[in-house]
This record gives structure tokens, C-alpha cells and sequence, in this order.
């Protein structure tokens, strides 16, 4: 019995705890259900969430394909513009090339003015002086600039230029076109090199590419003018040593015999070989080479040979500009010692070095210019280093032509100072006169007079030679004089 109480016991206290915990799950329902809820809603916005982000996401990479294929397609259409295939890519870059090798084309011009041209900072006569650019000198046109005016009473323009590297201005009445500048350069693929074996050039077969000793000619020609004229100018660098021979406006020099074969030179012409330097008096003071010194060891490049035919006589000069340049510390071979003429007319033996009339020939450019005479008939240019006495009547003259005095050599002076055979009254001019010379000379007289740095330059009915005075002698210094010439 006791047992069976036992029993009852347990399964009403099991039925009972059973009872609570349903009753306890039941109590739970609501907050589960509404946790449930929570949950499930959340999922869903996740699930909205990411749906919309994966929606945006594809939105963003789609945009992104779309933009990168579009600036694709736009650099292909690019390209194609710039490079198109085949023949007509060839064609442009042709183009292109043409374009490009005309921009790089330089334009040359060359200088009339015998005595020199001056290159000034402004365009105006008035200007401050640069330098001084001689006779046949190349300039380089720096541009189309231009500026009208009028210098004395000759129209023209003013020019921007280049010449020895420094920039400036000058008046183009006094330069000419080297004429075929522009047709002469080619482009580098059109360009044929030959080789050339000789130093001595044809100039009627040479033409732009030929080498010669290792140096690559531009030609430029002119053959339809009265006096045929060429330009070659050589590009490439040569070293050597030789003897400077100073003058006014530069120097010259006279290569040691060994490097004479180095240069190429036209048949005919001048009985020795110098070379004008160009900018020798820049490259002077760059390198402070003393006043005295005359042996040099100097580098150049730019070698130009400019020639024209007069009659049958072929007259080339040949310029350089100066790379480097040094004192000569060796004695080398030199080159021609110069020679004493007896008396006083020029003619085509004169050389560099040579004295006359006790002057010395520091530059020259002498040519025959008999077309239809039976004797030689010399006209030209000769500058000259030393003083000579003359006795002269003058004037002075405001005129167009210049401002200064003209000196008319007497007769009986006339053989003591160099000039052309067919030049009997050889007279000059100053082209500067000071007050002080104006007190002494007056408006036209009769003086004797002491000349330096005489430049003997004749045409026909031309009066372009030029001197200095250095001393105009008194009567009692001309009695003396003419004692001790006596």
C-alpha cells in the first residue's frame, strides 16, 4: 500500500512539473514569437539590403565597362586619326616630315656692303652697334619681321638677324638673297653622299651631300646672274695650327703647310690659302688671347668657300667661324713669309704678308676684270697695315654718298701709295672728322698728311678707299719730310 502511495505520488509531482514547464512555454510564446518576427523581418531587410547593394553594385560596374569601353573606343578613333594604317599612314608622316624639315630650313643672306654692315641691338640708325659683319659674311634671317625705313636717302627694312650666334638688327638695302638657299637643303633621306677623293672642288658638279675630307657640303648657287656665284658651306669640325694675319675688322689665317690638303678649295684664285674668321674678334676676347700673339692651334667649323666668276677668273674666299682657339706652342711648318714688291701697283700676285710701299697686305680680294680688254684690268678690295706719307688736296663734303673729307693724292704722290695700274689719281676718305680736325684742315686745302689702316677698295667712278690720319704735318715737318726724302 505504501508502495502504491509512493507511486502516486511521484506521477502527480511528474504530471505537475510537466504542467509548469508547458504553462511556462506557453507564458514564453509571445516574446518568442515576436523575436521571431524581429529576426525574420530582419533577414528580409538584410536580404533587401543586399539585394539593392548587389543591384547598385552591378549599376556601378556597368557604368565603369561602359566608360572604359567608350574611352577605348575613343583613343582607338584617336589613334586612327594620328597613325592612319597602311599607305595613308605613310602619306601623313611624309606630311609631317615635309612640315617639319621646312620649319628647320634656314634662310641665309649675305652681306653687299663693302665696307661692313653693322648689326644693332634696336630697329633704328641710331641704335646701339652690336658688331660689325664684313663684306660676303652669311647672316641667318631670324624671322619675318620688319621694319621700314629710310638710311640717308636708300629705302629698306629693317631685319631681325643672327650672325656669329648674337642677335640683332640690320638694314637689308645692304644684304642680298644667297640665292637657292632654301632649294639646296634636303631632307636628310633625299641627300646622296659622295664620297670626293680630291680637295680641289668642280664647283660645276659638286652639290649638296658630297663629302670631302670627311666634311658634308649644302651648295647653294646662283648661275642666271652676270657674275655667276656659289656658296658651299661644310659642316663638320677641323683642328690645325697656323699664323694669324690681323686687320681691321678681324683676322685671317694662314694654315701650316700640313694641314693645307685638309681643306676643300676651288682651282684658281688667290696664290696662297687663308681662311677669314668670322668671329675672331669675339672668340679674342673670350679666350683673352694677347694682342701680339700670332702662332695659334685653333679648331673650326662652318668652313664656307663664296665665289663668283668675273670674266674667265674664278675669285673664292674662304671663311670659318672659330670653335676653339689657344696660343700655339710649337713652331709647325708655316705657312707663306710674304715678299717685297718694288713699287706700288696692285695686281693679282699680291698676296696676304706681302709689303708694298712699305704697307702690309692684311687682307685682299683682287680680281681681273677685263671681259673685253687685251691687258689685265684689276678692280677690288686691299687692306693694309702700316703708315704712309702722301701729300693730297681735300674737301669736306655733306653729302649722300657720306659725311667727311676726300683727299685727292697729288701727281707727284701718286706712285708712293698702292693702287690699281688703271687708277691715275688714287684718292681716299675720312670717314670720321672731329672738331679738332675741322679747326685744322677747314672746308678744302692742300696738306701733307700721315696715313694708317688705308683700305684700298676700287671700282670705276667709285671713291669707297678709306685711311686715318695720324698726323698732319706742318710746312716746317714737310720741308724736313722732303729733305729726308731727298
Amino acid at each position: 500500500m505504501k508502495k502504491i502511495f509512493i507511486i502516486v505520488i511521484v506521477i502527480v509531482f511528474v504530471l505537475g512539473g510537466c504542467r509548469n514547464d508547458q504553462l511556462n512555454n506557453d507564458e514564453n510564446t509571445p516574446n518568442e514569437v515576436e523575436n521571431d518576427l524581429e529576426d525574420e523581418e530582419n533577414i528580409i531587410e538584410n536580404e533587401d539590403d543586399k539585394e539593392k547593394d548587389k543591384i547598385m553594385d552591378d549599376d556601378e560596374e556597368n557604368k565603369t565597362k561602359k566608360d572604359d569601353e567608350q574611352k577605348k573606343e575613343e583613343d582607338e578613333t584617336q589613334n586612327d586619326n594620328d597613325n592612319p594604317a597602311d599607305e595613308s599612314g605613310s602619306i601623313q608622316d611624309d606630311e609631317d616630315n615635309a612640315i617639319n624639315a621646312d620649319m628647320n630650313i634656314e634662310k641665309y643672306m649675305w652681306v653687299t656692303a663693302e665696307e661692313g654692315l653693322n648689326l644693332r641691338e634696336f630697329p633704328q640708325i641710331n641704335s646701339d652697334k652690336i658688331d660689325l659683319i664684313p663684306y660676303g659674311a652669311e647672316v641667318i634671317i631670324k624671322n619675318n619681321k620688319k621694319v621700314n625705313d629710310t638710311v640717308g636717302k636708300t629705302k629698306g627694312n629693317w631685319i631681325n638677324i643672327v650672325y656669329n650666334d648674337r642677335e640683332g638688327w640690320a638694314f637689308d638695302a645692304y644684304l642680298q638673297n644667297i640665292i637657292g638657299s632654301d632649294d639646296s637643303v634636303q631632307a636628310d633621306n633625299e641627300i646622296v653622299n659622295n664620297e670626293i677623293a680630291d680637295n680641289v672642288i668642280d664647283r660645276s658638279s659638286i652639290k649638296t651631300g658630297d663629302i670631302v675630307n670627311g666634311l658634308v657640303a649644302r651648295v647653294n648657287r646662283d648661275e642666271d646672274s652676270t657674275i655667276s656665284q656659289i656658296n658651299i658651306e661644310f659642316t663638320g669640325k677641323i683642328f690645325l695650327t697656323g699664323e694669324l694675319v690681323r686687320n681691321k675688322v678681324g683676322a685671317s689665317l694662314i694654315p701650316d703647310k700640313e694641314y693645307s690638303d685638309l681643306f676643300p678649295v676651288l682651282a684658281g684664285g688667290n696664290e696662297i690659302f687663308y681662311i677669314n674668321l668670322e668671329n675672331f674678334k669675339y672668340k679674342e676676347t673670350e679666350y683673352d688671347l694677347h694682342k701680339d700673339v700670332q702662332k695659334v692651334e685653333v679648331e673650326i667649323d662652318k668652313y664656307t668657300i663664296n665665289s663668283s666668276i668675273r670674266g674667265e677668273n674664278e675669285v673664292p674666299c674662304y671663311s670659318a667661324k672659330i670653335v676653339n682657339m689657344s696660343e700655339s706652342l710649337t713652331d709647325g711648318i708655316t705657312g707663306y713669309e710674304g715678299q717685297v714688291f718694288e713699287d706700288c701697283i696692285i695686281t693679282n700676285d699680291l698676296q696676304l704678308k706681302d709689303t708694298i710701299c712699305g704697307v702690309k697686305v692684311v687682307d685682299r680680294y683682287i680680281y681681273n676684270d677685263s671681259y673685253n680688254s687685251e691687258e689685265s684690268y684689276y678692280t677690288g678690295r686691299v687692306e693694309f697695315e702700316g703708315e704712309i706719307v702722301v701729300k693730297a688736296n681735300y674737301y669736306y663734303t655733306d653729302g649722300d654718298f657720306h659725311t667727311g673729307y676726300i683727299f685727292d693724292i697729288s701727281e707727284e704722290y701718286s706712285d708712293k701709295i698702292p693702287h690699281f695700274k688703271n687708277h691715275e689719281n688714287p684718292s681716299f676718305i675720312v670717314r670720321s672728322s672731329d672738331e679738332s680736325l675741322k679747326d685744322t684742315l677747314g672746308s678744302k686745302g692742300e696738306a701733307m698728311v700721315i696715313l694708317s689702316n688705308y683700305n684700298y677698295y676700287y671700282m670705276p667712278e667709285d671713291i669707297v678707299s678709306t685711311a686715318e690720319i695720324s698726323q698732319i704735318l706742318s710746312a716746317d715737318k714737310e720741308r724736313d719730310f722732303i729733305i729726308e726724302s731727298n
